[in-house]
């Protein structure tokens, strides 16, 4: 009883928006013949209690200065990057809520410049899809996706913030991984915030007011998009943001969905990306008594292991090559009749592009993507700016880059562009 109290059905959200004009609701629907519903799961207070408590932090082993230098060198990113310090992450171990509102261990990874003086910038950067707990950033790989850019921006003169997200890093055992839930996304980078300033100031490391910087790829793309709209209406002053480069997201996850559904190609990421999104919705929104009613056996059990942060990769190549055979035939045809089937409702709770952002705002992506569909950024900027946003532009890196290519083109703009920002050279 208690669990269920912490969520609001769709249909209580649909009363709470007369009274909030910022709330984000989807349509109040029971699944009708589908035998599915949505139970939408209440935001976490911003200032409950222990949020952002940090728990533990220890170093890892630093990245000479004289290595991201080299890697500037051979990939061209020292037009955007200078490579002035060596970079030192601290693996952190923080509270937040997680989708039931209970405060449980989080882990991220803090990166710091050595040696740098003064008040220093802060940026966060959240990671893309990643399959299995031992990735995420608080791992400290070496060669991964939150080392390279912990790396880069921390040898460039930040302090670097990197949130593992729920179920995933070094604190990831016995929780699962809320795959691109916007909200818990959104909570556990703010609290990693708060965790990394309290680390930082264990340091003597003083951070500058007004210059958090937001960014990230992929998944972290949404996830950047969703965190900048909770910092801007939740945290202004706490975390008052200077701008934001989301990357190749998904921030309108219900049209992306759809729309790999739709095409159905023989592409099998596709598989993997829907098998993971619905073991997640389903555990998230509670839609179906179980997931086999959703997910064809016996790709049900793969799915579970996906939202477990425990799949396999050899169990990722048992997966097939089209998205629509991941789910049973009957679901699939029930979501392609009703645009408001509940699998619909669940991901149109995590769009994030329907909202009007103050600080400026650059949404990079691959023309050529096929994973997340440049229609995302394209219409994030057209409603955006509808909405009477002043400084939102949608940037294509590449007419003919992928969803793999976009990602260093994307990122040396994202770093030009924090560039003119600090400079003041772009107006707010």
């Amino acid at each position: 009883m208690l669990a269920a109290a912490r969520h609001l059905t769709v249909a209580a959200l649909v009363t709470l928006a007369a009274c909030s004009s910022d709330a984000v609701v989807a349509p109040p629907i029971d699944g009708g013949s589908t035998g599915l519903t949505v139970t939408v799961p209440a935001a976490p207070a911003p200032n409950l209690a222990g949020r952002g408590d940090l728990v533990s932090s220890s170093a890892g082993p630093r990245t000479p200065r004289v290595l991201v230098a080299t890697t500037l060198a051979l990939t061209g990113a020292s037009r955007a990057f200078s490579a002035r310090y060596d970079a030192q992450p601290y693996v952190v171990r923080y509270r937040t809520p997680n989708v039931e509102g209970q405060l449980v261990t989080a882990s991220g990874a803090v990166w710091i410049p050595v040696g740098a003086t003064g008040a220093l910038p802060l940026v966060v950067y959240t990671h893309g899809t990643e399959t299995s707990k031992s990735e995420a950033p608080s791992n400290l790989l070496g060669t991964a996706e939150g080392d390279v850019f912990g790396a880069l921006y921390a040898s460039d003169g930040s302090v670097v913030a990197e949130p593992d997200y729920l179920g995933l890093g070094v604190a990831g055992a016995g929780q699962y991984h809320p795959y691109l839930h916007v909200q818990s996304e959104a909570s556990a980078a703010v609290d990693l915030l708060r965790a990394a300033r309290a680390l930082a100031t264990q340091l003597g490391t003083p951070l500058a007011a007004g210059s958090l910087f937001v960014t990230g790829y992929s998944q972290g793309g949404g996830a950047a998009m969703g965190l900048f709209r909770e910092l801007e209406r939740n945290y202004a002053t706490e975390f008052p943001v200077l701008g934001a480069a989301p990357m190749s997201g998904p921030y309108d996850l219900e049209s992306t969905a759809r729309t790999m559904l739709e095409r159905n190609e023989d592409y099998h990421v596709t598989a993997v990306y829907t098998a993971y999104l619905t073991a997640t919705l389903d555990t998230v929104y509670r839609m179906a008594p179980k997931l086999s009613d959703l997910i064809a056996p016996p790709y049900d059990v793969i799915a579970a292991h996906l939202r477990d942060g425990v799949a396999t990769s050899g169990e990722l190549a048992q997966l097939p090559s089209h998205a629509r055979d991941v789910l049973r035939a009957d679901v699939v045809q029930a979501m392609l009749a009703n645009k408001d089937h509940p699998f619909w409702a669940a991901t149109r709770d995590n769009n994030t592009y329907d909202w009007t952002p103050r600080a400026p705002l650059r949404i990079y992506y691959g023309g050529a993507d096929k994973d997340v569909y440049p229609a995302n950024a394209l219409t994030a900027e057209t409603r955006m700016r509808a909405n009477g946003a002043r400084n939102v532009a949608a940037v294509n890196v590449g007419a003919n880059l992928d969803h793999a290519g976009a990602v260093l083109p994307a990122t040396i703009a994202g770093r030009i562009f924090l560039d003119s920002l600090r400079r003041g050279l772009i107006a707010r």
